[in-house]
């Protein structure tokens, strides 16, 4: 009887599967197909290590910053500051990744700060990153921003050693 209650289980999740893609494509691929990608671009020419990095798309603007020594297997911080968004950010997340080097799952979350009426929202996480066994310090980044509608990326490429 248990084996027949699994298998008209398994059966059920496979047909939701093969007719209902769209519910579960998120939790599958780790994006949503109904939002728009926007990828936004790197206004100035700036040291994320010292200075406040601007990212832009239309109006929309983000800054963004690294506080603290960023160094492998020490924690540092990640600081954003978002202007003329005008719909609510839901989520944001930083992942770091190698090319052609498998260095795990790197992918942490901001958290939305408490703020003051007329000031850009101010978006804060913390960051651990492993060391690289064959000492390469070369690493791709990458924002992702959600809102109801779209997700917004910010790519950059960082050295930390």
């Amino acid at each position: 009887m248990k084996l027949f209650i699994k298998s008209i289980v398994v059966i059920i999740f496979a047909v939701l599967f093969i007719f209902f893609p769209k519910h579960y494509s998120e939790y599958i691929n780790d994006s949503a197909p109904d939002k728009k990608i926007i990828h936004m671009k790197k206004l100035n020419d700036c040291n994320i290590y010292t200075d406040v990095c601007t990212f832009l798309y239309e109006e929309k603007q983000i800054n963004m910053k690294f506080i603290g020594e960023v160094r492998t297997m020490k924690t540092f911080s990640i600081s954003t500051k978002f202007k003329n968004f005008s719909t609510t950010i839901d989520n944001i997340s930083v992942t770091f990744k190698m090319k052609s080097m498998d260095m795990g799952l790197n992918k942490f979350s901001l958290n939305k700060q408490g703020i003051s009426s007329g000031t850009p929202e101010l978006w804060l996480g913390n960051v651990l990153l492993p060391i690289c066994v064959s000492k390469r310090s070369d690493w791709e980044m990458r924002l992702k921003i959600e809102t109801k509608k779209n997700i917004y990326l910010v790519d950059d490429s960082i050295v930390i050693h």
